[in-house]
């Protein structure tokens, strides 16, 4: 445990010494959040869009931008290391290389963190504060949570898959990344009826829309039912990515990555 700690501390240090990045972040964040927001007001005046109004629609974003700019393309950052020979060399080490990366991914959490902390500060300055409980906010951050470990999961089969690849990995998180962000700019209630149901079945709905709507629509029902389809969606992505990485092992130890 203590060698991911160590790993995990790296990164996190190597997050915070490049402040341009970090503050990068932030202005990209704020921009987004600003727009969409001048957006809304323009377009809704007043009214409300399949059930969400501007204020919605502004604290939906804030959430789903939050989630989205989680773990700074880390799946690039495995098919680094896999390029590198990183993968190969763990296999022969006391510990295990997708542990290592799971902890690298966790090192970059207090980012999201830190950009929630400033999307609550745009909320109110945009549209004021959201009426939310202690249940409310307590459910919502769990399915947060969940939704962060999900998208972990993507990053790193999404990384794993530069073994067959190669690093040209860009093309394939391009299609998960214009997935996640079609969901945040549009909740799931825009899109017709008639592709609500297989939307559904795709993990990026439940990283994306699934917290951020529970963030302006909470309820108990609606809660446990978001409890279960993250449940299954990590269960089916944690199926793929244990397939993929023992694939990968085999491929490592018959011909070499």
């Amino acid at each position: 445990m203590k060698k991911y700690i160590a790993f995990a501390k790296v990164i996190l240090k190597q997050q915070f010494k490049k402040l341009s990045d970090v503050f990068g972040t932030l202005l990209s964040f704020t921009i987004h959040i600003s727009i969409f927001s001048l957006l809304w007001d323009f377009v809704l005046e007043g009214k409300t869009m399949a059930g969400y109004s501007q204020a919605d629609l502004v604290w939906y974003l804030i959430l789903a931008e939050a989630i989205i700019y989680s773990y700074s393309n880390l799946c690039k950052k495995i098919a680094a290391k896999i390029e590198m020979g990183d993968f190969a060399y763990d296999l022969t080490k006391p510990y295990n290389f997708m542990l290592r990366v799971i902890s690298e991914g966790i090192a970059e959490l207090p980012m999201t963190l830190i950009l929630i902390c400033l999307g609550i500060i745009l909320g109110i300055v945009y549209v004021g504060f959201i009426p939310v409980t202690i249940m409310s906010i307590l459910g919502t951050f769990l399915i947060a949570m969940m939704a962060t470990v999900l998208l972990l999961m993507l990053h790193i089969i999404v990384g794993l898959l530069s073994i067959w690849l190669g690093r040209d990995i860009s093309s394939v998180w391009l299609l998960v990344q214009k997935a996640m962000l079609i969901f945040a700019f549009s909740p799931l209630e825009l899109f017709p009826k008639v592709i609500r149901i297989p939307l559904m079945f795709l993990p990026t709905t439940h990283i994306i829309y699934t917290p951020a709507s529970l963030l302006v629509n909470f309820s108990l029902g609606k809660f446990i039912f978001s409890l279960g389809c993250e449940l299954l969606a990590g269960t089916v992505l944690m199926l793929i990515l244990i397939f993929i990485y023992k694939k990968g092992v085999k491929k490592q130890n018959v011909e070499g990555v």
